[in-house]
């Protein structure tokens, strides 16, 4: 099913339960629009070149996928899971632009490459980009001084057993940047730019190590650098954040290319 050049309003859009056909939404603009990939919807629903803007996106269970390609610019909407669990994605994006738009996918697998996502002054949600495990490359979460830009709870499907890894990013503007709240799985962080949070640049808060080496932090001081990681120094019941090899200066080559 291919929706090109349209307009879209005040509609729901879903791949049905179960093993729907490919939706793709293409040049079009979307405004208070429910979207769901149901459960099983392993096709999914991809939306590229397009403008959607106060809608919400549903995605389901078992292997369910939304895909936001293509310069596509999503704005105060929100992204979480529904029909049946666990609810563990993917959600993949690529080239896309996400503004004052929550997503809530603490279970699902999230790809993100290419991307800019940001709250502004007008965000007022408590939930900004919360998922269960991933990657993100050549990409950018800038906040309003406020929140967490990033918490990945570890979770992929029922087990906590997802990674994370970070390269090549920018997460700067919030309360706390990062928080890692859990997985068993590998988490990393690398030539990336970290500075300008508030409290904390990064929270472990779980038992594993976290690599965060090659990373600018907006200071050249080892012990400055400490005070905005929460680890094990603090808790011993969490593990510890390598940060050596921090940089001088900030990483260049950082988001979308």
């Amino acid at each position: 099913i291919i929706v090109d050049s349209s307009t879209i309003s005040n509609t729901k859009v879903m791949g049905a339960w179960a093993w729907a056909a490919k939706i793709t939404i293409q040049n079009s603009t979307v405004t208070n629009t429910t979207l769901t990939a149901d459960s099983y919807h392993t096709e999914g629903m991809t939306i590229s070149n397009s403008t959607v803007s106060n809608s919400t996106f549903y995605l389901g269970c078992c292997s369910a996928k939304i895909r936001l390609d293509t310069n596509t610019s999503i704005s105060n909407s929100t992204i979480s899971g529904c029909c049946g669990s666990p609810v563990d994605g993917p959600l993949q994006l690529s080239y896309a632009q996400l503004t004052n738009t929550s997503v809530d996918l603490t279970s699902a697998q999230v790809t993100i490459s290419d991307s800019t996502i940001a709250y502004n002054s007008s965000y007022t949600g408590t939930t900004r980009f919360k998922v269960g495990n991933g990657t993100m490359s050549y990409s950018r979460i800038t906040g309003n001084g406020s929140g967490t830009g990033l918490e990945v709870t570890g979770y992929a499907g029922y087990g906590a057993t997802g990674g994370f890894t970070i390269s090549y990013s920018d997460i700067t503007g919030h309360d706390t940047g990062i928080i890692f709240s859990g997985g068993s799985g590998t988490f990393s962080i690398s030539n990336s730019n970290l500075n300008s949070n508030t409290t904390f640049s990064l929270k472990n808060m779980r038992t594993g190590s976290v690599t965060a080496q090659s990373n600018y932090w907006g200071s050249t001081s080892s012990s400055t650098i400490g005070a905005l990681i929460y680890d094990g120094v603090d808790d011993i019941n969490y593990g510890n954040v390598d940060y050596t090899n921090f940089l001088s200066n900030t990483q260049a080559g950082t988001g979308p290319r």
